[in-house]
């Protein structure tokens, strides 16, 4: 006799639609990841677009070549999701996602779409928006960056952070390299989380202001107001300047001042900070959640409960 009661249900197959709006989901909780899910949907679609032209197109295509670019995307999702590439966890999820999209929409007709369908169908194509967005300004940063770093004075050897090289960096691609390599010389200095914490939220704070195109840069590190305004190690109860700031003032700055102009000084500063920021991105992770709460609590215990309440939202956004 069968016992309804106790018995499990049949566990329900999820469509591909289910599958994409998971996806969607996990877009719009992915924080500070959220650019590189846009731009990599961004990539396939204008990929997609050069093969087929548009979703209708799309629709009406060959079976034979669309099948085979179905079966290209999906195993190009395996390989990522077996490199060690970076972000090729996103990347893959969202490969398998053009995949989903496509076997859902495959006998609809695009032009009267409703309910879930039509949701993700918008959802989609604001992804596809902010990432054309986000490429374009990253494209106009680049341009912007050989600008800073062109408007050079000198052509001789460079020293910086205790690092010799044979000449200054003079391209994007450049600077991201000394970056890398200054990046753990930052971190000898800044070893206790102490330390540590105070020269995140110190030099993202002398950094930030200079302008919006600077700030955009900064805004990678996540960083909430709360966290940096108005902070300064010696002024705080440490009581003592932060070895990682003055490290950065008097070994990193003079240098760049020496070859680059005051604009393309900032922006150099922001590529070296940022750039160490990605590179240690779990100690930073640790130590603005271990900082976050213990302000949260002491704002409880104080009953500040506004300030309580932003401290919860950088907590939440960690």
């Amino acid at each position: 006799m069968n016992n309804w009661f106790t018995r499990k249900p049949a566990p329900v197959k999820k469509t591909p639609l289910d599958h994409f709006l998971d996806f969607l989901d996990e877009y719009e909780e992915s924080g500070n990841d959220k650019q590189i899910y846009a731009m990599s949907i961004w990539g396939l679609f204008d990929s997609f677009g050069k093969i087929f032209g548009t979703l209708k197109m799309y629709q009406v295509a060959d079976d034979a070549k669309k099948k085979k670019y179905i079966t290209t995307m999906a195993n190009r999702a395996i390989e990522l999701l077996e490199s060690e590439e970076k972000n090729s966890d996103i990347i893959s999820a969202c490969y398998r996602s053009i995949v989903n999209y496509l076997t859902a929409i495959e006998g609809k007709d695009l032009s009267s779409m409703e309910g879930r369908l039509q949701q993700a169908s918008a959802e989609l194509f604001d992804m596809v928006a902010y990432g054309g967005k986000r490429m374009t300004e990253i494209g106009q940063m680049e341009q912007a960056a050989s600008d800073f770093l062109s408007n050079r004075k000198v052509e001789d050897g460079f020293r910086i952070g205790g690092i010799s090289l044979d000449k200054h960096p003079d391209s994007p691609m450049e600077l991201l390299e000394l970056a890398q390599k200054l990046a753990p010389v930052i971190a000898q200095r800044v070893r206790y989380d102490q330390d540590f914490y105070w020269f995140l939220i110190e030099q993202y704070d002398r950094l930030h202001g200079q302008s919006e195109y600077f700030d955009g840069l900064l805004s990678q590190v996540g960083l909430q107001e709360i966290e940096y305004a108005g902070m300064r190690s010696e002024d705080s109860y440490v009581k003592k300047p932060n070895p990682g700031v003055t490290f950065f003032q008097k070994e990193i700055v003079p240098p760049l001042s020496t070859v680059v102009d005051k604009e393309g000084v900032v922006y150099a500063s922001i590529v070296i900070f940022v750039s160490f920021c990605e590179i240690y991105k779990k100690n930073v992770t640790e130590v603005r959640r271990k900082y976050a709460t213990h302000y949260h609590n002491n704002c409880v215990s104080q009953s500040s409960f506004d300030s309580a309440d932003r401290w919860v939202k950088v907590l939440d956004s960690i």
